[in-house]
């Protein structure tokens, strides 16, 4: 059984709001990740005897000094390459590093993991919001 459209012009419209539907999803995972890392620094911190200056570098610098140097240039090749190259491979990155900070087990293997974090979410907002606006 099939369905008949009434209006083909509904489905013209379905495109652009799936891929802001998937980038809102890349976001709020990106956005999680950066909390859940502070909702976990107690067991992080009892599971890895890491002082509290440890921690500041895994919630702080670790993540946030990548992000925010790399957010720049990416943007910057957002713009003028394929951004949906930039986010996909963005998001691979940001993903596998996920799961590395996962089975960490080390705070040297946490941080570069962390660091690893920050690059892959560096590249996913830029590109997105570029996306959007076009």
């Amino acid at each position: 059984m099939t369905q008949h459209i009434r209006n083909p012009g509904q489905l013209k419209n379905f495109g652009p709001r799936y891929v802001v539907f998937l980038l809102f999803l890349a976001y709020a995972f990106s956005f999680v990740d950066r909390q859940i890392l502070s909702i976990l620094f107690e067991p992080i911190k009892a599971e890895f005897d890491l002082s509290d200056t440890q921690l500041g570098f895994l919630g702080g610098i670790a993540f946030a000094l990548t992000y925010s140097i790399l957010g720049v240039p990416l943007a910057m090749l957002a713009d003028r390459r394929g951004r949906k190259g930039i986010i996909t491979a963005s998001l691979a990155i940001f993903s596998i590093m996920t799961a590395f900070c996962g089975a960490a087990g080390s705070f040297a293997t946490l941080a570069l993991a962390r660091i690893g974090v920050g690059i892959g979410e560096a590249g996913v907002n830029p590109s997105s919001s570029s996306m959007i606006a076009d």
